[in-house]
């Protein structure tokens, strides 16, 4: 199911939650959403995050219990939050795009109750402003040294 046509018209919007219905993707008219900060976008039939990630003014991505099955993480400048938790996520990359260059603003990255069996040590070099950490429930089996190069993390959960 997509989402009305004309709510991608709506270039001043600031949040939009669309939670519980049977959106399965984004179509290329919300690359439009250039004011969008907040997006709720929980427990939905989505896979793919990567043109909202892009955003411009996008701040906070709550993405819980979607059908996201490889993170392609391509940040915009002021993505903050990513929360993508309970999700059959089974790997996490940080890929390049046309507003996605270092230094990156994320500052707490959410992907506890996911798949997750290996972490990238090229990933947290890049998240230097990273500052809570949560990993819980997954089958992480060796923990990057790049983690322990991140000064301004906080909190780290990795049970």
């Amino acid at each position: 199911m997509e989402l009305l046509a004309d709510i991608w018209k709506m270039k001043s919007l600031e949040r939009l939650i669309i939670v519980g219905n049977q959106v399965s993707e984004f179509p290329d008219q919300a690359a439009e959403l250039v004011n969008l900060r907040v997006l709720d976008t929980k427990r939905k039939q989505i896979s793919d995050l990567t043109l909202i990630c892009m955003l411009p003014q996008i701040y906070s991505l709550s993405a819980d219990h979607d059908w996201v099955h490889a993170l392609d993480l391509v940040l915009g400048p002021d993505m903050h939050t990513l929360v993508a938790s309970r999700s059959d996520i089974i790997q996490l990359s940080l890929v390049s795009g046309p507003m996605s260059n270092p230094p990156y603003s994320l500052s707490e990255l959410d992907l506890f109750y996911v798949k997750l069996s290996f972490l990238d040590n090229l990933v947290f070099i890049q998240l230097f402003s990273l500052r809570n950490l949560k990993l819980d429930h997954n089958s992480i089996r060796s923990i990057p040294d790049s983690l322990g190069d991140l000064k301004w993390l906080a909190t780290s959960s990795l049970s």
